[in-house]
C-alpha cells in the first residue's frame, strides 16, 4: 500500500468517526474560571457548588490528600486551597471523561474502547514519527517524546 492511498483511507476513517460527546457545563466553565487566572478559592467554591457529585469528589480527594496533614476537610474553599486550582481543574476533566465513558448508552455514537484505540494509536505513531525524525538529526523542539506522547493520546478531549 502507498503512502497516498493509507492517506485517503485515514482521512475516510475520521471522517466516519462519531464525534465525542460534551463535557458537562459546570466543568466547561470551571476550566474556562481556572484558566483565565483570575479565579478565587471563593468562585471556585460558587462554581463547585453547584455539580453534587464534583462537590463530593473534590472533598473526598482533599481530604485523603490531607490524612496526616491536619485531618479531615469540610468545605469545599479548604479542598481548593488544600490541593490547588490545578489539581480542582484536573479532577473536574477527569471525572467527566470517566462519566461519559461509563455512562454512554446505546443511543450514542461513542464507543469508549473505540476511543482508547484510537488515542492510543494515534499516540503510538506520533511517538514512531518522532523517532524516525530524531534518527534523521537533531532538530530544535521544546517537546519531548514522552509530552508529544500525551498530547496525543489527550487529542480528542
Amino acid at each position: 500500500m502507498t503512502g497516498t492511498s493509507d492517506y485517503h483511507r485515514l482521512t475516510i476513517l475520521f471522517t466516519r468517526a462519531a464525534t465525542l460527546p460534551q463535557l458537562p457545563a459546570t466543568v466547561l466553565r470551571l476550566i474556562q474560571l481556572i484558566d483565565s487566572g483570575e479565579a478565587s478559592a471563593i468562585d471556585i467554591e460558587k462554581l463547585t457548588t453547584s455539580d453534587p457529585g464534583l462537590c463530593t469528589k473534590l472533598l473526598r480527594v482533599a481530604s485523603y490528600a490531607a490524612y496526616g496533614e491536619g485531618g479531615q476537610v469540610t468545605t469545599v474553599r479548604a479542598a481548593v486551597l488544600r490541593i490547588g486550582q490545578r489539581a480542582v481543574r484536573s479532577l473536574a476533566v477527569s471525572l467527566a471523561v470517566q462519566a461519559i465513558m461509563t455512562n454512554a448508552d446505546d443511543r450514542t455514537f461513542f464507543n469508549p474502547y473505540r476511543f482508547a484505540r484510537h488515542a492510543l494509536f494515534s499516540a503510538f505513531l506520533a511517538r514512531y514519527l518522532f523517532a524516525r525524525r530524531m534518527q534523521r538529526g537533531k532538530f530544535v523542539t521544546e517537546w519531548s517524546a514522552d509530552e508529544l506522547f500525551a498530547a496525543v493520546v489527550l487529542h480528542d478531549l
